[in-house]
């Protein structure tokens, strides 16, 4: 999930479509099988964007709408490649 406007307009829609969030499951990751020193700048962004950024992003916007409403769960799961 590159594109950093997704997160927030996917929790817009199931706010729009179910009326509240209950519960996100962060379960998307990348790897890229490239030695180091042939790793381009931009393997680089994309795996920290999808791996990482995408998390905080999505756990940030359905987190808010979780505090407002009083209750919601975040799961994130990890790849034993992280390993």
């Amino acid at each position: 999930m590159a594109d950093k406007n997704v997160p927030s307009r996917l929790i817009d829609e199931v706010l729009e479509e179910f009326g509240r969030i209950d519960v996100l499951i962060n379960n998307a990751g990348m790897i890229r099988r490239t030695p180091a020193v042939d790793f381009s700048e931009d393997d680089w962004s994309m795996v920290l964007e999808v791996n990482l950024s995408s998390v905080f992003r999505l756990s940030q916007a359905a987190g808010r709408k979780m505090i407002e409403q009083g209750s919601g769960k975040i799961v994130n799961i990890a790849s034993l490649l992280s390993f």
